[in-house]
């Protein structure tokens, strides 16, 4: 079963402190990046969730030109688009049960999720070609992507609490860009089909 299935079967970690990359060493033909993420908590635990290991194969050399100016335009367009469609209705309480405009709140968070997904799929292409950045962004970027595929179902049923956990993985990733040299800012220009 690879990573991501896992993810999708109910583990779900935070990045909060807790992703750990190991070996991506040079000299050698590959390296591997290990997230060993820590126990879940609050919603997180009540799904019964458990800690597990995510394996990831890094490059020795570059593979693509300008890997970090395609990483930094994709994971802005992503966190544009979920701060544009998502949080600020989720601030503005439309996802609530009974609150006005919320189908269409709901439909216009599930189209800005799967953007959002696709750009943060790019963006995990983009890590996968620079050994430096696989290091620093392949696990969370899985795990911010495992979150936020199945948003709009989540937030249909009430777990208002998703959408927190997305903004702090989100928040996470803008950290080490910082970290690494690299201001991701959020883009809330792109024209997702709303």
């Amino acid at each position: 079963m690879d990573g991501k299935r896992i993810l999708r079967l109910g583990v779900v970690p935070t990045l909060a402190g807790a992703v750990a990359l190991t070996g991506c060493g040079s000299g050698s033909t590959s390296g591997t990046a290990t997230s060993n993420p820590p126990a879940a908590s609050g919603a997180q635990a009540t799904a019964g969730a458990t800690s597990s290991v995510m394996t990831i194969t890094c490059p020795t050399d570059n593979t693509q030109a300008f890997p970090k100016v395609r990483f930094v335009t994709n994971v802005g367009l992503a966190s544009g688009a979920f701060h544009r469609w998502v949080w600020k209705p989720y601030q503005a309480g439309t996802f609530q049960t009974g609150a006005n405009g919320r189908t269409t709140a709901l439909v216009k968070a599930g189209l800005a999720s799967a953007f959002a997904v696709k750009q943060l799929h790019d963006a995990k292409n983009n890590v996968m070609a620079d050994p430096a950045m696989c290091k620093a962004f392949a696990g969370p970027i899985t795990q911010l992507t495992a979150q936020l595929d199945g948003l709009k179902e989540r937030i249909s049923a009430g777990d208002l609490a998703a959408i927190e956990g997305v903004r702090s993985e989100i928040e996470g990733i803008k950290r080490i860009g910082q970290t690494n040299g690299m201001t991701i800012v959020d883009d809330e220009s792109a024209n997702i089909g709303i």
